[in-house]
């Protein structure tokens, strides 16, 4: 696996995760580095820095629930399977305005579903990325809010 080519940089949130600060963050929350022309995952790279290669068929899973964290205590080898239960799991409680990531609320998603102005006008209003947009318009994300209107 290709290193990263400038220094990694973090800094650690109340729960000990190692929130990547140096590197270019994609709109699913994870860090990435570009080597060759192609993206690697942060988290892959820490953990196989720290812990050996990873077998053929397994993911990396974080144990805090945070896509952001490269702490390497915090990941763990998974399969998809493990790591779509943890998903079910433990975001189960938390969803929508009430997730410890949302940066908006129900009523907001509504007027986004609902606008016709453009996705990166939208993004500045809200403060939040094209993707983010994008995610609630095609019912990626907020569903259970969206598949209502």
């Amino acid at each position: 696996m290709p290193r990263p080519q400038k220094q990694i940089e973090y800094r650690v949130n109340e729960n000990g995760c190692h929130i990547c600060i140096s590197h270019y963050i994609d709109p699913f929350g994870y860090p990435k580095f570009k080597r060759n022309g192609k993206d690697w995952i942060m988290s892959r790279y820490i953990y196989t820095q720290n812990f050996g290669e990873i077998p053929k068929g397994l993911v990396i899973r974080h144990k805090c629930d945070n896509t952001g964290c490269i702490n390497p205590e915090h990941l763990e080898l998974g399969t998809v399977s493990e790591n779509n239960k943890d998903l079910a799991i433990r975001f189960r409680a938390s969803q929508g305005e009430e997730h410890k990531d949302s940066k908006l609320k129900e009523y907001q998603v509504v007027e986004i579903f609902k606008s016709k102005l453009p996705s990166t006008k939208l993004s500045k209003i809200y403060n939040v990325s094209h993707q983010s947009i994008s995610n609630i318009r095609n019912n990626v994300t907020w569903k259970k809010i969206t598949r209502h209107i």
